[in-house]
């Protein structure tokens, strides 16, 4: 007899897209009962059943890789299923450095100027 327990595993489908599956077991629980919540890299997954008074608390850690905001779950005979993307590696980008004088930094942020001093702009 297979034993049934909660999951995570890392696969790609059919169209060769990566994705994380994770599986939670809730017999007796249905999917309105059911809250999945992610905060920072945390998917937590918890709900309790009116009917039965069986409940379910679970949390998974994903990594930074996960495209939280792409997730999708489906809940079948009692099995929550959820798949989250994994994103496509981004390259790093390298930024260019200005140069800028010691005189441009003062000019900038008005030094040398005393206060109530007149510029001559007002006029």
């Amino acid at each position: 007899m297979k034993r049934s327990f909660d999951e995570i595993s890392h696969s790609t489908d059919d169209s060769n897209h990566k994705h994380f599956k994770l599986t939670v077991m809730a017999p007796g629980i249905s999917a309105s009962e059911l809250e999945v919540v992610v905060k920072d890299c945390v998917l937590h997954v918890s709900g309790e059943s009116q009917r039965t008074g069986a409940c379910v608390e679970r949390s998974f850690c994903l990594p930074r890789e996960a495209d939280l905001a792409s997730a999708s779950a489906t809940h079948i005979d009692g099995v929550l299923t959820l798949l989250v993307p994994e994103r496509t590696a981004v390259e790093p980008k390298q930024l260019a450095i200005g140069q800028t004088s010691v005189h441009d930094d003062d000019k900038m942020s008005g030094e040398g100027e005393e206060a109530g001093e007149d510029t001559g702009a007002s006029k």
